[in-house]
């Protein structure tokens, strides 16, 4: 415990105590004292941890037994925010210095801060800490029937050279309110600054922001509003939407005008209507093969025919030598075109170079020349 709670024997006599106390707070551990009394409450782990509240209904229960089991009693109480509830630093002379205090304040790890400059021995010190930690303890002790004046930190006592005995030891309602008075400016709980011992002027560039007692303008927790009336209004955008597509009026249905055929379409002809048309069939197509020094390939192409049901297949021997290495496909002009593939991909599969062409002097239907 800091040396700003210590039990004291009173040594005056006479003195008229007016009801004050003193309650203060420290990371672990809150003391509550007066005049007569001595009590204090070590914050169970489940209840309060690295400056943030860890169990709201814990933090009530301990607190409520405290002060029942006490049987605490007492208005004028001031609190005391002991140093290690604090985050602090010394601020340089920069010239700017609300915008150091700012920037200190951004840095201070809660969604909620409260803080306060005090000027102590030539330096200026900025102080901050959880706002929410404070002000629930405060509010839980207010539940319970306590009367909290202000709340303070330790550096508002050595500022004015003040210790317990000062503040309980008050002779009277006017001497507690010169007390009150004195330390007021210090309040961490309202939104007046305090340099040099007097209420500060705020930053001209930033009239509205609250440079001691405020939420974080970069708390996400914050904006959450905004996004959700953002999705909001756009949800209703797309509602509408619908609405309109889902009664909009069909278009016309589209009726093609009436074609009158004053003569009759003429169908192509396919390769069955052609095969018909011509009378020739696998069976009754005749070939010629006219080989020269291949008689192999004549006799391997033969076969393959064969197996097509290209039957009516005669060898001739060239009656002189070819000078050329294509493969020759002669049709008649009026061959089905169905046949003519047939025999175009078996010549194919043995000769690469083939020349297929439409012949008219010929007495076979298919003459092939390797």
């Amino acid at each position: 415990m800091s040396k700003i709670v210590k039990k004291t024997k009173h040594k005056k006599k006479g003195i008229k105590i007016f009801s004050s106390a003193l309650v203060v707070l420290d990371s672990k551990s809150l003391v509550f004292f007066d005049h007569k009394t001595f009590f204090e409450l070590k914050f169970p782990k489940n209840t309060v941890n690295d400056l943030e509240i860890v169990g709201l209904e814990n933090l009530n229960e301990a607190l409520h037994k405290f002060i029942k089991e006490n049987k605490i009693t007492s208005n004028n109480i001031i609190m005391v925010l002991n140093s290690n509830l604090f985050f602090e630093k010394i601020l340089k002379d920069s010239g700017d210095i609300y915008k150091e205090i700012s920037n200190f304040i951004e840095l201070t790890p809660f969604e909620e801060v409260c803080s306060r400059t005090i000027q102590l021995d030539g330096e200026t010190r900025i102080l901050s800490t959880n706002k929410k930690l404070v002000t629930t303890i405060k509010d839980i002790l207010e539940k319970e029937g306590l009367d909290i004046q202000l709340v303070i930190p330790y550096l508002a006592l050595d500022k004015h050279s003040l210790n317990t005995e000062n503040i309980l030891e008050v002779n009277g309602k006017k001497d507690l309110d010169q007390l009150l008075k004195q330390l007021l400016p210090y309040n961490l709980l309202t939104e007046n600054t305090v340099l040099n011992g007097k209420p500060a002027e705020k930053p001209k560039k930033e009239p509205k922001r609250q440079l001691f007692l405020q939420e974080r303008e970069n708390n996400p927790k914050s904006k959450r509003p905004l996004v959700l009336l953002s999705i909001f209004i756009a949800l209703i955008f797309v509602l509408i939407g619908l609405v309109l597509f889902m009664n909009r009026k069909p278009p016309e249905e589209f009726t093609a005008p009436e074609i009158h055929q004053s003569m009759p379409l003429i169908a192509p002809i396919g390769s069955d209507q052609q095969e018909q048309t011509s009378g020739k069939t696998v069976e009754n197509t005749t070939i010629k093969v006219v080989y020269d020094n291949n008689l192999d390939s004549a006799v391997l192409l033969t076969k393959g025919l064969s197996s097509l049901g290209f039957n009516s297949v005669i060898l001739e021997k060239a009656g002189s030598e070819s000078n050329t290495s294509k493969t020759y496909i002669d049709f008649s002009t009026n061959y089905p075109q169905s046949l003519r593939d047939k025999l175009i991909g078996e010549t194919n599969k043995i000769f690469v170079d083939t020349v297929v062409q439409d012949s008219e002097v010929s007495d076979y239907d298919v003459v092939i020349t390797l």
